[in-house]
């Protein structure tokens, strides 16, 4: 098994710890670091609302294959037209799915999605072409593993647990048209979220389990076939070859307190979510809820950590690695941290109130802009 504390340290010539966060000098002055402004208007935008907006797989002809999960749909995209229309239909038959999730790159502009067992594979003119079983379908690992995302290559890269607690997965690497299944790295495992629900309805985390915003790792794969971690504790970028993982330097962050607003508004995003089911770890609660029940004070870290959650990372074409910062409930102002290939932190984007990017294409970017009237998602297209 592999734990963050046997990685070796890296060395730096200044290196300030605060609250068990690492502080460090920028290595890039930040005069000389990219500024990407997203607050402008778009490129393109859609005048269509979704509820969510899961993946975007930008094609020619300026359109867009766009999921929504909580929807369960897939639709196309045609900015120029200002048209979102449904495509295909729920089902296990020919250019029929059973779940819209993320959307992958796909050598020759094709698409990939995965969905309850299954990978479907699209087009260029966003048409269903094959299905495949998702591996470990046959062995029953699906509810162990988690899809990671795909190379330039068109191999797909998953997360795996032989065990529910395992505190170590391997990262598979599998080719949709090929049985062989490869093991690229051995990597620390998040640990999973448990907990029982008591008589007032709260839900109180078990003793070993990860405090609700507690800082985390998020594995992504860049086009190149690289497994880079974005790790929350210190913050930086590292990479995983097999058992070998290659530090990143760290990037510069100023840890600050969890407040009680904090709390608030993670529970309050919780209430809004719907709660599929309860039936991820051995103490959840029989037949399922609609919504998670709201956390005790005791369940949330004490420090805020760099970001929050596997959502708030995207990797564009040439490798970039974009990571959402966490920031208080009175900034009202998203900013992602850029990274280049290497794990050099290199730039900052700023995007408009209530907005997240959810894709990239060649040069764009695209984005998911919530209106708190309707509660809807508007996608929006931008340069880069």
């Amino acid at each position: 098994m592999i734990h963050p504390a046997e990685f070796p340290k890296p060395r730096w010539r200044l290196q300030l710890v605060t609250n068990c966060f690492s502080v460090a000098l920028l290595a890039m002055p930040l005069s000389a670091q990219r500024s990407v402004n997203l607050t402008g208007k778009p490129l393109a935008a859609l005048s269509e609302g979704l509820t969510k907006i899961s993946g975007v797989r930008e094609l020619s002809g300026n359109r867009a294959l766009v999921t929504d999960r909580d929807e369960n749909a897939l639709r196309l995209a045609d900015f120029a037209a200002n048209d979102l229309r449904s495509i295909g239909t729920k089902g296990d038959g020919p250019n029929e799915y059973r779940l819209a999730t993320e959307l992958y790159p796909m050598p020759a502009s094709g698409s990939v999605m995965t969905g309850m067992g299954r990978v479907y594979q699209f087009s260029a003119d966003a048409k269903i072409t094959a299905v495949f079983p998702e591996p470990g379908n046959e062995t029953g690992l699906l509810a162990r593993q988690t899809i990671l995302g795909a190379d330039q290559a068109g191999r797909l890269y998953f997360l795996r647990r032989q065990r529910y607690d395992d505190d170590s997965a391997a990262v598979i690497r599998w080719q949709p048209h090929s049985s062989r299944v490869d093991t690229v790295a051995i990597v620390a495992a998040p640990r999973p979220q448990t907990g029982t629900i008591d008589g007032s309805g709260h839900l109180r985390l078990s003793p070993d389990s990860p405090k609700a915003l507690e800082a985390g790792d998020v594995w992504v794969v860049l086009p190149d076939g690289r497994v880079a971690g974005v790790r929350g504790n210190p913050y930086r970028i590292d990479f995983a070859d097999h058992r070998q993982i290659t530090r990143g330097p760290l990037a510069g962050f100023t840890p600050r307190s969890v407040t009680a607003a904090d709390r608030a508004a993670f529970n309050a995003q919780r209430a809004k979510e719907r709660m599929a089911g309860a039936s991820g770890g051995p103490n959840a609660p029989a037949g399922g809820v609609r919504h998670p029940p709201p956390l005790e004070d005791a369940d949330f870290a004490k420090v805020m950590p760099p970001f929050v959650g596997g959502a708030s990372i995207r990797v564009t074409p040439e490798g970039e690695i974009w990571v959402l910062r966490a920031r208080a409930v009175t900034d009202s102002i998203p900013t992602y941290d850029i990274f280049d290939p290497t794990g050099k932190l290199i730039g900052k984007a700023t995007l408009k109130p209530h907005s997240t990017v959810v894709s990239f294409g060649n040069g764009t970017v695209y984005i998911a802009r919530e209106d708190p009237a309707d509660d809807l998602r508007y996608l929006e297209k931008y340069a880069r």
